[in-house]
């Protein structure tokens, strides 16, 4: 057992009279407290200082949940002579073991961390049941605390995640998380580290950066990412002003991290540039999901698009937090909307939001055409999937068949049957695509309709396993073609990619959220009166109609040594 346990004199009110600080040790963690698996869960600590150590000066310090969802306590007052009143963290989730853990992390060498109390309660099944199944963390960068937006995504802020670099906040800019960065003015490295993600578990990471001449230098900087230590991208900022709380660049990358943690770097390509970073969003995605992607490699997204929307579509209507863009206009497509009620989008495994397939695109001719691609003029492996829904109901005369490539690549192994009511998703990977590639779609010659197209996703392939041959598999409504490179004899490429300029046309906070498998309700910044009485629960046998509390635990006498321990690092 780590820390000590500590008793306030003439506090009488229980818990909070007593305590447990923790002198020593980077991170101190209680462990085993049980849970119920995959049920919402409700956890809450308490933090009552009341100068317990004499030296009148609250500590600040961070909170990890479960390992995964951090939280930062920062007490402002070290005498609230009210025994009513005290500050305390909150948060909801789903764990997915039958314990968890609460870790106290020392963010200033002086503060020593301390805990009141923890409750854990069970939630009834169908409580917040539109808390997204994935979990994540949202980081804005150059920013304390943390926030709610009005997306109910929780935003945290970097400390403790970087050592290096300065904050600050942008003048006039007051769209969170643009409104801050943290800029590097030395160092030709510098990381964030130690951001919780899912082992092995597919995982897409986005950075954003809004420059917005916050250095007064009217030189947007030009530098590299490296994603956990494999993964590399290039930001290519050319704009100094936009103007636009709605428009920023991004970077984006989907893999299957090896470890509990990752890293983003951000590295000095030119010694006049400073790199800085607006924010960092990593979501969990559902097992399947960009199934045949391998386990070192990782996709960099280039564009991704909804064809036939006028807006922006992301979380919650994608609860992936995938932005999705609009096509844009184009004199030769009509756009169309689905009559179907609902989509089934089963049959698509990287699951696209039912919003996307449900408008579409249709030629006015025989064939579509997309190019202007987001690709580098020299070329890259690259990963395509296209999504199709049919819109109407087919007579009988009636038919909708077309062939889909790249360049001269074939996407399918046959022509595209889209169903009413229904997504097919298509994927080819490992052939080689530039900025003057060009995806096109051509009826053939017994289809009565034009071809259509719901979504595109493209993405650029880091660390390409490059298999040859061209091996097809179908999994229900789903076609993959793998082709292997024909350009570099089958050897790995890194690859060095231009970023898109996401520009969106809905409320900023339709692509600036992002789905967080836990909600933390409130954190008080400043005491407010809170009653210390447990919250209404059910007695006896039966399900209940409230919160059941699992786990009290009072610290001066929590002497079961399996829940607390320390880490050291």
């Amino acid at each position: 057992m780590t820390g000590e346990p500590m008793k306030i004199p003439n506090v009488i009110t229980k818990p909070i009279n007593t305590l447990r600080y923790f002198p020593t040790g980077q991170t101190n963690c209680y462990t085993n407290i049980p849970v119920t698996k995959r049920q919402k869960t409700l956890v809450r600590t308490k933090f009552y200082y009341e100068n317990y150590d004499g030296k009148f000066s609250p500590p600040s310090f961070d909170l990890v949940y479960d390992g995964k969802h951090r939280d930062s306590v920062e007490i402002t007052e070290y005498l609230l002579n009210n025994e009513e009143t005290f500050y305390y963290s909150e948060l909801i989730f789903a764990p997915t073991n039958e314990s968890i853990s609460v870790c106290l992390i020392r963010t200033s060498p002086s503060d020593n961390p301390f805990i009141s109390s923890i409750e854990v309660y069970s939630l009834d099944v169908g409580m917040y049941a539109d808390l997204g199944p994935s979990e994540g963390i949202n980081i804005d960068c150059g920013s304390t605390g943390s926030y709610v937006d009005s997306n109910n995504v929780t935003w945290v802020g970097d400390k403790g995640f970087v050592t290096t670099g300065e904050p600050m906040k942008i003048p006039d800019v007051v769209t969170k998380p643009l409104n801050t960065l943290r800029y590097f003015s030395t160092g030709q490295t510098n990381c964030y580290t130690n951001i919780p993600v899912a082992i092995r578990q597919k995982t897409l990471v986005r950075t954003k950066f809004y420059y917005e001449n916050y250095d007064g230098n009217f030189s947007p900087p030009s530098f590299d990412l490296v994603y956990d230590g494999k993964h590399r991208d290039s930001v290519e900022i050319t704009e100094s002003l936009l103007n636009n709380e709605e428009t920023f660049y991004y970077s984006e990358l989907i893999f299957s991290p090896g470890n509990e943690s990752i890293s983003v770097c951000l590295l000095r390509t030119s010694p006049s540039d400073n790199p800085f970073i607006s924010s960092i969003e990593v979501y969990s995605l559902d097992v399947g999901m960009y199934a045949d992607l391998g386990p070192s490699e990782g996709l960099i997204t280039e564009q991704r698009t909804a064809c036939g929307a006028k807006e922006t579509i992301s979380y919650p209507l994608d609860p992936y937090g995938r932005p999705w863009y609009p096509l844009g206009a184009d004199d030769t497509l009509t756009d169309l909307t689905t009559s179907a009620p609902t989509i089934d989008i089963t049959g698509a495994s990287n699951k696209p939001p039912e919003v996307v397939m449900s408008k579409s695109s249709s030629s006015l001719g025989e064939s579509i055409k997309l190019s202007n691609l987001a690709l580098p003029l020299t070329g890259v492996p690259v990963y395509l999937a296209l999504y199709f829904s049919e819109p109407q109901t087919l007579g009988q005369t009636q038919k909708r068949l077309f062939n889909v490539f790249l360049d001269e690549t074939q996407v399918s192994s046959g022509p595209i049957n889209p169903v009413f009511g229904k997504a097919t998703q298509v994927v080819l990977r490992d052939v080689v695509a530039t900025s003057v590639s060009q995806i096109i779609f051509q009826s053939t010659g017994d289809s009565v309709l034009p071809p259509i197209i719901n979504g595109v996703e493209l993405f650029s392939i880091s660390n390409s396993r490059n298999g040859g041959g061209g091996s097809q598999s179908s999994v229900g409504n789903n076609i993959i073609l793998e082709v292997g490179q024909k350009n570099n004899g089958g050897k790995n490429k890194k690859n060095k990619l231009p970023l898109i300029l996401g520009v969106t046309f809905a409320s900023a906070f339709a692509i600036l959220s992002s789905t967080f498998g836990a909600i933390f309700l409130r954190k008080r910044q400043n005491a407010k009166p809170q009653s210390n009485t447990t919250p209404t629960t059910s007695t006896g046998n039966g399900t209940g109609t409230g919160m059941s509390p699992l786990v009290e635990q009072q610290f001066a006498s929590d002497t079961d040594h399996s829940y607390v321990v320390q880490d050291h690092h």
